[in-house]
This record gives structure tokens, C-alpha cells and sequence, in this order.
């Protein structure tokens, strides 16, 4: 799932940081042996909007699926796109990663291996003119690794206390969180309408952590580790339309637009750059609480063209209102089939509000895809160009393979 990548955990933490999820008053004494009272803002909203990816046919046209979606991938970007389903479908998407991070407080040395995890399964059954279908779905995060070359000093602790490092990286850890998902879509000819009821469990784990190589005059290397922890439970109802007038497709789709999930978070923060190597100031807020209505809720309106077999082209265009934060983005995707049971794919994603996040990723991705379908049976790549030249660098890597049956 690529998802809007533009994460941060806390504003005291990064200048870059988006509004406020809840807060909490804490006390503590800090790198300057001062007592300090500061109202602590814990965000969970930076893991929004979640995304599975859908498909590698989806993920391979940036995920601009809102208005030519056909199959269970819709499930993700689109719920009136399951009315295109002929019968019967199945499908499964898995994400293959090739993850770098530097180690916990007492390892400075960066660690890399490969993972591979199911993002997205689904199934469903059409009737007449409706389609009934169901999913479970874990959202996807670009977990990061940089090396400067130069030292950085962008990045403070929650007392305000500058880090220094030349190392970083930023793993987000989904396991444990999954929504499930039932969906069903009308048919009415030239307009179809879906919707989703997702049901969220589970926990997301972050850890951002820096390193500095060499501290002159200190003979060790300095440290900053943060681990966020937050628990959801609860659920969100999304709607979707799909109008068709030749070959000219418009689609709409309203995420979140209900709801109720609760959320538990909870933050450590830990540095030895005051205190010298293992002697580590700790920073402990404890745990936050709250419950939301509107769980972020997103807008997406696309146009496609559809020429059958030969093109196939959709733009998407996508809010997200987060609080007092906006996010839009900007999808563009196409697909040919020059060789009928061989597609090929690529597609375009841009922030159009954000140019950089604050560990320096891109916000324009550049996407791939290829495929194929004999018969019944497709199967489906993509990954970015930036993943292309990231794995001849041997630096993290991303993938995304799917496999579906329909009748």
C-alpha cells in the first residue's frame, strides 16, 4: 500500500509534524537538568490514510483505480468498482520488502533482511446485480534507511535538545494491525454504487532512529531511538460511485465518512547525547487515549478512459482531511495490452501539497507494472523506479506480486 508516506510522531519531535491526535501534560527534568512541564502532542493521525495496495495491477498504475477499477482491488479504492466483478473472484496480494534499520540502543551497526507480507486478501460473489464480497486488509509503509554524508541536526528531542546524525532510519511495523472488510455494490447500467464496513484491529509499532558517527572530542557514537506504539480497535463505513458513458468512466469514492475507533498510544523516547555512551536520557509520557468519529476522511474523484483491451487510463485526484493538516494527491495510471495475455503498466503519484517529508523522501513516485492472464488465472507485478536503482544500490527495496481467479 503506498500510502501518503508524509509520517512524523511527535511536533516537539519534528518541525514537520501534523496536528495533534491527543495530548498529555508531562513533567520531567530534561538534557539541561531543568525541570520542564510540556502539553506532549501524540499523532496518531500520521498513519493515515491507510492502503493495502489492492493489487499489483493497481499498485502498478499508482493506484489511479477510482473510476476503472474492475475487480476486487476496487474493495480498496472504490467499493462501486465491484459491480464490474462477472461472477466469482479471488485474489491475494503480498508485499516483498528488503528492510534496512540501525539497531536498538545498545547495536550502532544497520541491519537488512527481507520480508514478505500478505496485504491484501479478498473474495467475491456476484448475484443479478449485486456483488457481495469480502476482504482483510494490512496497510503497506516504505520503511526507510539514509546514510549521509554530511552531518544532520534537524531533528529534536522532546526537550528541545538538538540530535545529531548521519545515519537514520524510520521502520513502521503493521503485523499486528488488520481490517476487515465487508463490501457490497448495485449495478443500475450506467451507474453503479458500492459501500465497505471495515472493521480495525490491531497494532502499528514505529521506531525512528539516528546515529552519528563520530562526536569530536567524545570518542563514542551518539544516539537517538524513538518507539511509538499504537493500539486501534473499532470501525469505519466508506461509499462509492461508478458512472459509465462509453468509454468515458467517472468514479467517486468517500472514505472513513463514518465511525467509531478507539485509539491507545503509547511513546519512549531515549538519547545519550547529553549524558555520555549508555547512560541514556529517557523520556516516558506514558500512554494516551482517544476515540474518533471521523476517522480521516478521504475524498477521491477520478476519470478514466476505456478503448478495451488497447488503453486504459485513469487520473485521480485525492483529499484527505486530517484535523487542521490536508493532504492531496494526484494519481495518473495506464494500462495496454498490445500482446493480449501479457498487460503492461505505469502510473505516476504526486503530493501536490507537500514536496519533500522530513526524512527526505520523494513525494513524485514513478510506478511499473506488468502481468499476466491466461484463461481464468492473472498474475501481476509492480514496484517503482526508485525501488529499481534503491536494489542495484542495495539499499531498502519494495515489491508487490498478486495472484486472482475469476469467472
Amino acid at each position: 500500500m503506498k500510502v501518503i508516506r508524509n509520517l512524523a510522531l511527535l511536533t516537539l519531535v519534528c518541525a514537520l509534524a501534523a496536528a495533534p491526535a491527543a495530548a498529555l501534560d508531562y513533567t520531567y527534568t530534561g538534557h539541561d537538568t531543568n525541570v520542564h512541564t510540556e502539553n506532549v502532542f501524540v499523532n496518531v493521525n500520521d498513519y493515515l490514510p491507510w492502503r493495502s495496495g489492492g493489487s499489483a495491477r493497481a499498485m502498478g498504475m499508482a493506484g489511479a483505480y477510482t473510476a476503472i477499477g474492475d475487480d476486487l482491488a476496487a474493495i480498496e479504492y472504490n467499493p462501486a468498482g465491484l459491480a464490474n466483478v462477472k461472477h466469482l473472484q479471488v485474489s491475494m496480494l503480498g508485499v516483498m520488502s528488503r528492510n534496512t534499520e540501525l539497531g536498538a540502543t545498545s547495536d550502532f551497526e544497520k541491519k537488512q533482511k527481507w520480508e514478505t507480507d500478505p496485504s491484501f486478501a479478498a473474495a467475491a460473489f456476484k448475484l443479478w446485480r449485486i456483488t457481495a464480497g469480502v476482504a482483510m486488509r494490512r496497510p503497506h509503509f516504505d520503511n526507510v534507511y539514509q546514510s549521509f554524508g554530511a552531518i544532520q541536526n534537524n531533528v529534536r528531542a522532546p526537550d528541545g535538545y538538538v540530535m545529531q546524525y548521519d545515519r537514520f532510519s524510520d521502520r513502521i511495523d503493521v503485523n499486528n494491525l488488520k481490517t476487515y472488510t465487508v463490501s457490497a455494490a448495485l449495478d443500475m447500467g450506467h451507474l453503479a454504487v458500492g459501500a465497505n464496513f471495515n472493521a480495525i484491529d490491531g497494532t502499528v509499532f514505529r521506531y525512528v532512529r539516528g546515529r552519528v558517527s563520530s562526536r569530536e572530542g567524545t570518542g563514542f557514537n551518539s544516539q537517538f531511538n524513538s518507539e511509538d506504539r499504537a493500539d486501534f480497535s473499532g470501525y469505519t463505513g466508506d461509499l462509492g460511485a461508478l458512472a459509465k458513458f462509453g468509454f468515458l468512466k467517472l468514479g467517486f469514492s468517500a472514505k472513513n465518512m463514518l465511525g467509531n475507533v478507539k485509539v491507545t498510544q503509547d511513546y519512549l523516547w531515549r538519547d545519550d547525547f547529553a549524558v555520555g555512551a549508555g547512560n541514556f536520557w529517557v523520556y516516558d509520557p506514558g500512554a494516551t487515549e482517544k476515540t474518533y468519529n471521523r476517522f480521516a476522511p478521504t475524498y477521491t474523484g477520478g476519470v478514466g478512459l476505456d478503448f478495451g483491451k488497447l488503453l486504459l487510463l485513469d487520473v485521480d485526484y485525492e483529499w484527505v482531511n486530517i484535523k487542521d493538516r490536508e493532504a492531496a494527491l494526484v494519481r495518473a495510471g495506464v494500462e495496454t495490452r498490445i500482446i493480449p495475455f501479457l498487460p503492461i503498466r505505469a502510473g505516476f503519484q504526486s503530493d501536490v501539497k507537500n514536496s519533500t517529508n522530513f526524512n527526505n523522501k520523494e513525494a513524485t513516485s514513478v510506478f511499473l507494472g506488468t502481468g499476466l492472464k491466461i484463461w481464468v488465472v492473472s498474475v501481476d507485478g509492480s514496484l517503482t523506479l526508485a525501488q529499481l536503482r534503491y536494489g542495484r544500490e542495495g539499499k531498502n527495496v519494495t515489491g508487490a506480486v498478486s495472484a486472482g481467479i475469476g469467472f
